[in-house]
């Protein structure tokens, strides 16, 4: 039940930002952000700030720009999802 409320919380946070999240309970997220090398930057300033939001170059069913890879668990806390959206909201 946490992870499936902590899954709603991040896609719920992430359609706020602007992005087009399915309504699904599935805890691995892909983000198409632009250009591969947008992406990157995105993943070093993140991870710069603690939170690791890895960039795939390949995936299944991506483009290929790749997408940077959300996994949402039950382990995390509501402190951790609101640092993640609201510090990814400020990566953009």
């Amino acid at each position: 039940k946490r992870l499936w409320n902590n899954v709603r919380t991040v896609k719920s946070g992430l359609r706020a930002l602007g992005f087009d999240v399915e309504p699904t309970p599935v805890p691995v997220i892909a983000l198409s952000i632009g250009t591969a090398d947008n992406m990157q930057r995105i993943h070093r300033q993140l991870r710069d700030l603690g939170i690791l939001v890895p960039y795939m170059p390949t995936y299944a069913g991506l483009g290929p720009a790749g997408a940077l890879r959300l996994a949402v668990f039950a382990t995390h806390t509501e402190a951790m999802l609101a640092q993640l959206l609201d510090t990814l909201g400020r990566v953009l």
